[in-house]
């Protein structure tokens, strides 16, 4: 049985006993239930159990990252799995097709819930449990890291009383923390005198005082459906999970158009991208230039430790390269212009990494943030939507109008000493 850094040596010895006995059904209730509050400790967003031919990994994401916490016996994976699906109450004699399911625990005062999925593989089924605190409570839209300039047109446009706001990024770049952050936000401000719906797949959190719907294969109700059923319910806000096909953007936007704020997201790289991706799948032009109001594209990077922080000055053949690449000493004058209480910064500029330390595993970083963009729909951009004009046109738009890219703000706290060069350019251009 291998164990890795991530365990403490005493969480290490109390695993291997679990996994020597797991032969008996107690301990391995003691195991699952170990496994899932190392998640909770270890500050894991999600648990992995994969098996393969000789034997299974546990894995925990933690700030985006897999790492190995446990090496199991193949006959301890399959207890496991058999555990879980009953605390899932998921089919235990079901093998050949996928599952999903939920749990919870409490470890110590912490009320966590599971979003547990099993999936068919050669050597058997792997099982993934999405960690879920209860006791998170939303912060402020500063708190995920966007600046003054950002919080500002979105909380104009989240007071409006009809419209609709799309966040956009990859799958993992913390849209549904934006949305839920955005609808809290709503609940503070307009309290009990709003109807707030939200319609997503699975349901991750539970909002107090708002109507939640769940939709997906195991419902037999799809996006659409649903949204078609909250027009006739009196909805003041809605918010849509994913946009996922032409139905859905439809009746969204006939939503938005219809006196309501709707609230979504979408898979596209940048903010511009969703505009395309509209055109792109049937949406006439004047159904999007009427109906959208702003859009938020976002990624996330990890934050520098702040226990192992160092400085060190970037060398001048990289720099050139920044450069003649990303412009980076246009940005820079741009961040001087936007901060103009900052310090001069020296060509080539210093940026910042980690050494690692006991208290980030070693990896130099703890903990992420976001980077965003901000596209407000003016005139112009309705003018352009009209006219199909391309992403490059669009683009040029919104930066013409002073949008600040996802780039430009990662440079930004990459020089502040935020996060690192790395993760900007990972996250931003990946």
């Amino acid at each position: 049985m291998h164990m890795s850094t991530l365990l403490s040596e005493p969480e290490t010895q109390q695993l291997a006993a679990l996994i020597e006995q797991s032969s008996n059904p107690q301990q391995v209730v003691d195991l699952v239930d170990k496994l899932m509050e190392l998640s909770v400790v270890k500050g894991a967003s999600d648990v992995h159990i994969e098996p393969f031919e000789t034997e299974a990994v546990a894995r925990f994401r933690i700030d985006g990252i897999l790492h190995d916490a446990v090496t199991l016996p193949r006959p301890a994976h399959d207890r496991i799995l058999a555990r879980i699906k009953v605390l899932a109450n998921l089919k235990i004699d079901e093998h050949r097709m996928p599952q999903d399911g939920r749990s919870s625990g409490r470890f110590g005062d912490r009320l966590v819930d599971f979003r547990v999925a099993t999936l068919p593989q050669i050597f058997g089924e792997k099982i993934v449990l999405r960690v879920l605190p209860r006791d998170l409570k939303a912060g402020g839209l500063k708190d995920l890291g966007f600046s003054d300039q950002a919080v500002k047109p979105i909380e104009q446009h989240v007071r409006r009383p009809y419209g609709m706001i799309l966040v956009c990024g990859p799958t993992g770049s913390g849209k549904s923390t934006t949305l839920y952050t955005l609808i809290q936000k709503l609940l503070d401000e307009r309290g009990t005198s709003a109807n707030v719906s939200t319609i997503e797949d699975p349901v991750e959190y539970a909002i107090p005082r708002v109507n939640q719907i769940q939709v997906g294969i195991g419902t037999g109700m799809s996006f659409e459906m649903a949204l078609r059923g909250l027009l006739r319910q009196d909805a003041d806000v809605i918010m849509v999970g994913e946009i996922r096909d032409r139905e859905t953007a439809e009746a969204a936007i006939e939503a938005s158009l219809t006196g309501r704020l709707l609230l979504s997201s979408l898979h596209t790289r940048d903010a511009v991208g969703a505009l395309i991706r509209l055109l792109e799948i049937g949406i006439e032009p004047y159904l999007v230039s009427s109906s959208i109001s702003l859009i938020v594209a976002q990624r996330l990077v990890r934050l520098i430790c702040t226990g192992c922080v160092e400085s060190y000055a970037l060398d001048e053949p990289t720099y050139k390269d920044l450069v003649e690449r990303y412009h980076l000493d246009r940005i820079i004058m741009a961040i001087e212009e936007r901060v103009p209480q900052l310090a001069p910064i020296p060509s080539p500029p210093r940026l910042f990494r980690g050494k690692g330390c006991d208290a980030c595993m070693y990896t130099g970083y703890r903990g992420r943030t976001a980077i965003f963009e901000v596209l407000e729909a003016s005139d112009a951009f309705r003018v352009l939507a009209g006219k199909r004009a391309t992403a490059a046109e669009f683009r040029d738009q919104a930066i013409g109008e002073g949008m600040i890219t996802m780039l430009q703000e990662g440079f930004y706290k990459a020089l502040s000493g935020q996060t690192t060069l790395e993760e900007v350019l990972k996250a931003t251009l990946e």
